[in-house]
């Protein structure tokens, strides 16, 4: 139970801090299997299956459209660790590791029809969240572990997410 509950918060969180993760879960609902499946009066609802976590990986991005920011990631067993990097190798502006909570889940759409048919079509994206106090990553790995996402450099006056985010 108690394991039950601190997932329901982790992913409270982590839909409250990643819209954009929850918009594409719920884009599955909408896709065209989806719609067939539903019909004119069905339903679709999204469930979430959280996974044992082991990632490990690296996005490289661009902050403020002048600093080039490597960010790598790391699971633990308390969670992950990150370390920002900032600038140039030999005088890095910024270079600082931090702790970090992770996340990392499948979903799959249950569809019912209007004669209560029910399908299942399984998202075969993993999604993964990793946030700390300085940085939040969202990252999606495909059935080919090809990564993409998203980084945002959580400061004083507002997050700043980098642009032209490459993540491997």
């Amino acid at each position: 139970m108690k394991q039950f509950l601190l997932t329901l918060l982790a992913l409270t969180i982590s839909a409250l801090s990643y819209s954009d993760t929850a918009t594409d879960l719920q884009k599955n609902c909408e896709s065209a299997n989806a719609l067939k499946a539903k019909g004119d009066s069905g339903s679709c609802r999204v469930v979430v299956a959280v996974k044992k976590v082991d990632k490990r990986g690296t996005c490289e991005g661009i902050f403020s459209n002048k600093l080039k920011c490597e960010v790598r990631y790391l699971s633990t067993e308390e969670g992950a660790g990150v370390n920002l990097f900032c600038g140039e190798r030999q005088e890095p502006v910024i270079n600082q590791d931090f702790s970090a909570e992770i996340l990392s889940f499948n979903n799959l759409s249950i569809i019912k029809d209007s004669q209560d048919k029910e399908t299942i079509i399984n998202d075969p994206i993993e999604y993964t969240l990793i946030s700390s106090r300085v940085i939040e990553l969202s990252l999606q790995e495909d059935v080919n572990q090809k990564v993409t996402g998203t980084v945002t450099i959580l400061l004083e006056k507002g997050k700043v997410p980098l642009t032209n985010v490459i993540c491997y």
